[in-house]
């Protein structure tokens, strides 16, 4: 009998934001799936990159700051989101 699996690899792109393409969500950070978080960063993506879009008038800049908010805010280990030391989503 065959199993599914996950490795439990972490994956992060760094500055997830180029020549108009947003990556949000699991296409921008992926962790492992028995973590429960990936619904909730990709929310927290949309939320950030919606309130860069409203306010700058340029839509690059916004998506190169939302870039930067993604790869600072968001902690580079699991273990942060599940013990709760992570941002606030």
């Amino acid at each position: 009998m065959r199993r599914a699996t996950f490795d439990g690899a972490n994956v992060w792109v760094e500055h997830p934001y180029q020549e108009g393409v947003v990556l949000i969500g699991d296409a921008a950070a992926a962790t492992d799936p028995s973590y429960g978080q990936g619904q909730a960063l990709t929310v927290r993506d949309v939320r950030v990159l919606s309130d860069h879009l409203l306010s700058h008038q340029d839509w690059d800049a916004a998506g190169h700051v939302y870039a930067v908010d993604h790869d600072t805010l968001l902690p580079r280990s699991p273990y942060s989101l599940k013990l709760g030391l992570g941002p606030v989503l």
